[in-house]
């Protein structure tokens, strides 16, 4: 079946892409914004910085990456072919 004679998402595929980005969006602000603010003092040498520099990993690019990745799914989903 060609995708030409049939629209490409439905309404409600177009809705859920729409949330999806619009959660995904926030999720990863909120992420940048934790990372920006709980950076440690490099001139002090506190136990708990090497476990941070990992979970600053973890939340920001991380995030964008998992958050990318999903919707490359979700659209590879809502589009494959039903026949």
């Amino acid at each position: 079946m060609s995708f030409s004679d049939r629209p490409a998402l439905t309404g409600g595929q177009k809705l859920g892409c729409a949330m999806y980005s619009i959660v995904g969006l926030v999720l990863v602000l909120n992420a940048l914004v934790a990372v920006s603010l709980g950076d440690c003092a490099e001139e002090y040498d506190t136990p708990g910085c090497a476990q941070f520099k990992l979970v600053k990993f973890a939340l920001f690019p991380g995030s964008l990456i998992a958050v990318v990745i999903g919707g490359i799914l979700m659209t590879r989903y809502f589009m494959k072919d039903r026949d």
